[in-house]
């Protein structure tokens, strides 16, 4: 057995912050695996038995509202939503992230995105989404909205970001 961060969490003698990132995209089961976790702060293994948490760690779930989890996981957390940023608040982000970026194009992009986002779209564009482009690329939001509008194309930019995720 691999300790996963989240066995590491509960193992581990020393206080720790566990970030759940994209709890949403999670599987019925680990949501499961997840409810034991943040109820009683153990894991029970059908090899190992239940392991208790030496430490009760400090968890933080974040969600794309991707799908509705369960009300008993939603019962176990205080929920706060962070909606997006106003314009001048993402235009500041997009300035710092890229900066060598035209301040027209830059903030012909952030209303963009945020007329995108005032549409009943499947998902929404995020702030990392606006911020990606780099050497006077495109981000996917640009291109997306390019293509829709029958305007140029463009190389994507070449930026990536990972994220762990537990139970991946």
């Amino acid at each position: 057995l691999l300790p996963r961060p989240l066995l590491q969490a509960i193992t581990s003698a020393d206080p720790v912050v566990l970030l759940i990132d994209e709890s949403d995209r999670a599987d019925v089961e680990f949501e499961a695996f997840l409810l034991e976790v943040l109820s009683d702060f153990q894991v029970s293994i059908p090899e190992l038995g239940t392991i208790v948490a030496r430490q009760q760690p400090m968890v933080f779930l974040t969600s794309n509202n991707t799908r509705e989890l369960s009300e008993a996981l939603k019962r176990r957390w205080l929920n706060l939503f962070i909606d997006y940023p106003s314009i001048e608040q993402e235009l500041a982000v997009v300035r710092l992230k890229v900066p060598e970026l035209a301040p027209k194009l830059a903030r012909q992009a952030v209303e963009l995105v945020h007329r995108l986002r005032s549409m009943d779209l499947r998902q929404s564009p995020s702030i990392s989404e606006v911020s990606c482009c780099r050497g006077g690329g495109m981000c996917r939001v640009q291109r997306s909205a390019a293509a829709v509008a029958g305007g140029f194309s463009a190389s994507p930019c070449g930026v990536s970001s990972s994220t762990s995720r537990v139970g991946s």
